[in-house]
């Protein structure tokens, strides 16, 4: 059953985001690093607030579902309307910001912002829907209207960007892909309840559940919106191009990750509540093999030939891209690894050491873009590639502290694979830089890196022949 959940949230992520990068490729290509930049800076100016605030009343949502503190309809209601609030209240500031910054020296930007604005008020529904259905465990009910509209969206752009080829096409394609596709989702997939008023004790829970999942959302996903918010102040919106291209392939691997996370969070949730220890201990043995033993090495593979992805797929240009593409390879294997501890330690553990934990990552990324702006760097490659590693600083620290707290928890020895993860990924820099300053042949230097990453696994006891003995 939670293998199913599992394969129809990631088939389904899968799908978007590689009509995303179809969509992203042809941008690139066709209007260039610029409006590229500039589209995905006005993306993340109005998302930071639904992936901040709205994000963690929707976890909490799922989590009061899932533990039926209270009723489906209390619940939906409470949801959308702190959602409505808090969304309303941010784009209101956000359009007097933008007006008095861009209105007058960049229309067309300041015109995107507002359109992208009313696209995430709509979303807000599918957003609500996806949360429900999650919490209730109907993972095609969840996934496939969002995705659906991502996807028209998408197909609607590419139909502008021939027609126009312009920015303003672009964020007029997002907007009417989900004015079209709200209809279609309130008459076949809207959960069969009733709205009702919201009651202040409903909204009171609401907000302190919330409060727990902030921190979570501050470390994983606020920082993917606000970087670019803070590069737009250092490069050129042509360089938030190339950092946009590098970050949306790891962000392709991270979405996989987050689709096990929002499937096993409501399991682990309810395994904690019966104390099934065991049972967790099982998923945790399998998912390890699973991943050193398939998923790892195609990774760093395609680490390995980012240079050459890169100026195949988007052009020459974009080789400046690669060291940022590769940070976010690495940070999305991370979290792939990460996301079932991560799941299980807020089903089993205790969240105030969570949420000092994450509240703690995010105060580095916050230091270490400062010292970014307090520091003369040379150029603008050089930030796009330093950000890169800012955000991957938090994930290291991450990684250790679940990987300790889980080893706590279950009382087994989690740290083990953490080496095996500092082995693979440094020996992967040592032949990446090697074949690079060397001129070794790069398919001696791949098999050996598939040699020494299955050795490792070995050593390390992570034979994929456990996998036919685990029940």
């Amino acid at each position: 059953m939670i293998l199913r959940q599992i394969a129809t949230n990631g088939i389904f992520k899968i799908g978007v985001q590689v009509v995303t990068l179809l969509t992203t490729i042809l941008i690139a290509r066709l209007l260039g690093s610029q409006i590229l930049g500039e589209l995905n800076f006005a993306t993340s100016l109005v998302a930071i607030v639904n992936v901040f605030f709205i994000n963690s009343i929707s976890s909490a949502n799922i989590s009061l579902l899932n533990k039926k503190s209270i009723t489906n309809s209390r619940a939906i209601s409470s949801f959308l309307t702190l959602s409505f609030l808090v969304l309303i209240l941010y784009c209101i500031v956000v359009a007097v910001y933008t007006y008095l910054t861009y209105y007058n020296q960049k229309r067309d930007l300041f015109l995107v912002i507002i359109f992208l604005m009313l696209s995430e008020v709509f979303g807000l529904f599918f957003l609500a829907s996806n949360s429900f259905y999650t919490a209730t465990l109907n993972q095609y009910k969840a996934s496939f209207p969002d995705a659906l509209r991502i996807i028209v969206s998408k197909i609607l752009q590419i139909g502008f960007v021939f027609w126009f080829g312009n920015l303003l096409s672009l964020a007029i394609g997002i907007l009417l892909a989900t004015i079209l596709m709200t209809p279609f989702l309130i008459k076949f997939f809207w959960p069969k309840i009733k709205l009702v008023k919201p009651k202040g004790e409903d909204l009171r829970i609401y907000i302190r559940n919330s409060i727990d999942f902030m921190s979570f959302t501050l470390t994983k996903i606020v920082p993917q919106q606000l970087d670019k918010i803070f590069l737009e102040q250092l490069v050129l919106y042509s360089f938030i191009g190339y950092y946009t291209i590098g970050q949306k392939i790891g962000n392709s691997i991270e979405m996989v990750a987050m689709s096990v996370g929002v499937v096993l969070f409501p399991y682990f949730t309810k395994l904690a509540q019966n104390k099934e220890k065991e049972k967790a201990i099982s998923i945790l043995d399998k998912f390890t093999l699973i991943y050193f033993n398939l998923i790892s090495f195609p990774l760093l593979f395609v680490c390995f030939f980012s240079e050459e992805l890169l100026s195949i797929v988007f052009g020459e240009e974009y080789i400046i891209s690669t060291f940022t593409m590769q940070s976010y390879i690495i940070i999305g294997m991370l979290t792939i690894f990460l996301m079932p501890f991560n799941t299980l330690c807020i089903g089993f553990g205790k969240m105030k050491y969570i949420n000092v934990i994450n509240i703690s990552c995010f105060a580095l990324f916050l230091v270490c873009t400062a010292i970014l702006f307090s520091t003369d760097v040379s150029n603008d490659e050089n930030i796009i590639n330093i950000m890169a590693v800012i955000r991957l600083l938090p994930n290291i620290i991450l990684l250790i502290f679940f990987l300790v707290y889980s080893t706590k928890l279950l009382k087994v020895g989690y740290l083990k694979y953490l080496m095996v993860l500092i082995i693979q990924i440094t020996i992967f820099f040592v032949l990446y830089y090697s074949t690079k300053v060397f001129n070794i042949n790069v398919f001696l230097s791949v098999m050996l890196l598939l040699t020494c990453i299955y050795l490792t696994n070995f050593i390390f006891k992570l034979n994929p022949n456990k996998l036919l003995y685990k029940n």
